[in-house]
């Protein structure tokens, strides 16, 4: 796709384009601006570009030409190529075929028959509001929300369209919804289930250390994958993150996926490189690990233990993939009888941040161990539902200020005074009881007639 010279147009200058779907041509010019600073444009259409360009005539000063704006045509077309020519090239190949699948299941579907000139605010948002109504997660949302607003900015880059439709577009929240599937996700191993999956894991040589170096240290699942045994330091007590294993995918020219292939790769941000303190019970899970790999090296006569060997490579030495573990780890679970649990492998790493969550640990300290780089996006991970630092928190008060409140013991009835407004409520109450006073007419008739005496 030819990328068009961004030449800025001045004020006056306007655009003209045939809309295909409308079959008339468009033209568009900027006669000023409102109090708001918002441009004021006319618009004409005609069927011939002589005749738009006399309907705008009057409106343009100085002799000022109508730019013409390339067709790029439907929207399907272009947003396609712009996906495969420069997107592509910005982001790894599993975040490209992510791009591609929601354009093709969210995005296209609703806008891909119009042109980048026809397509309003109003369509764009619903285009969200879709997705909100079929009860997609508020992260996928998101990202579709970015992918349309980064193309249409694309387009405004390229001189295409002068503004972004997508700036302003919202997104629903399902707070107030009382289903139990508005409920924040518990994303961490539930706490009635913990000790028993970890009396499970003793019965799996390979998953005892896999799974705790996840729930110990936080790992991702990639992350452990690509750990080999030069970055575990026995004797400083430390665990080096340097490489994740990832997918490599190869597309077609239509973005469709033609391969997969499993590599190590960088790890997901510049953040996640970093040193974890061992506790020992991960590192005597990793000790144990490394001396059945020795004497596993005979066995299949291969290196399984020296430095630059996986720490949980194959038998032959080799790269595990993330989608064969985790076969194996479903298939585990099951033979044991917590295929119904939902434990997964990310699992591990929110039980990690929720354990230092509860028991209050500093939120940047989480955030250094699991390797993010803002401390916002650590937060998310606190999806602890347990009160037990919550009133460890509150308890700082009876600390503090215990010792000054003082308390006496309750007081009889007998002792307690009455209050004087409460007292005087009670007469005049009496009184009019008395005396049956039911309205302000028997009270002026008792009072005429004690003036008379009667």
């Amino acid at each position: 796709m030819a990328r068009k010279k961004n030449n800025k147009r001045a004020n006056n200058e306007g655009s003209f384009y045939f809309n295909k779907q409308r079959g008339v041509w468009v033209g568009q010019i900027t006669v000023g601006f409102d109090e708001n600073g918002k441009q004021i444009r006319k618009t004409a259409t005609g069927e011939t570009r002589s005749a738009v360009v006399v309907k705008l005539a009057p409106y343009m000063k100085d002799g000022k030409r109508i730019e013409e704006v390339p067709d790029v045509g439907k929207i399907r077309e272009h947003m396609m190529d712009w996906l495969l020519t420069y997107k592509r090239q910005m982001v790894g190949s599993r975040t490209f075929e992510k791009y591609v699948r929601m354009a093709q299941l969210h995005i296209l579907p609703v806008i891909g028959d119009y042109t980048i000139h026809t397509v309003s605010k109003d369509l764009l948002q619903k285009v969200l509001n879709r997705l909100f109504d079929k009860g997609y997660t508020s992260d996928t949302i998101a990202f579709v929300k970015h992918e349309i607003c980064q193309y249409f900015e694309f387009c405004v880059d390229d001189g295409l369209i002068e503004r972004n439709p997508a700036l302003k577009l919202k997104i629903q929240t399902r707070r107030g919804r009382t289903s139990d599937a508005d409920e924040p996700e518990y994303k961490a191993i539930p706490e009635e289930i913990r000790e028993q999956f970890l009396e499970v894991l003793n019965k799996n040589r390979f998953f005892k250390p896999f799974c705790l170096v996840g729930i110990c240290a936080g790992l991702r699942p990639g992350e452990i994958l690509g750990l080999k045994w030069k970055d575990f330091d026995d004797r400083k007590k430390v665990l080096s993150v340097r490489r994740a294993q990832t997918v490599e995918m190869k597309f077609d020219a239509n973005g469709k996926v033609l391969g997969r292939e499993n590599v190590i790769g960088k790890t997901k941000t510049a953040g996640s490189v970093r040193t974890i303190p061992l506790s020992d019970l991960l590192l005597n899970a990793l000790t144990e690990w490394k001396t059945v790999r020795t004497l596993q090296e005979k066995v299949f006569g291969t290196s399984l233990a020296s430095p630059e060997d996986y720490i949980f490579g194959t038998n032959k030495g080799e790269l595990r993939s993330y989608s064969g573990t985790k076969t194996m780890f479903e298939r585990f679970m099951k033979s044991n009888g917590m295929g119904d649990s939902g434990i997964t492998f990310y699992r591990l790493r929110h039980t990690f941040s929720n354990t230092l969550f509860e028991a209050n640990e500093n939120p940047k300290v989480v955030q250094t161990l699991m390797g993010h780089a803002r401390v916002s996006t650590t937060m998310i991970y606190n999806t602890a539902t347990t009160t037990k630092y919550l009133e460890k928190a509150v308890s700082i008060f009876d600390d503090r200020y215990g010792e000054s409140v003082k308390f006496a013991e309750a007081p009889k009835a007998e002792e307690v005074a009455v209050d004087p407004a409460t007292a005087e409520s009670a007469d005049i109450a009496k009184f009019l009881t008395e005396n049956h006073i039911t309205s302000v007419g028997d009270l002026v008739r008792l009072l005429q007639s004690v003036g008379t005496g009667a």
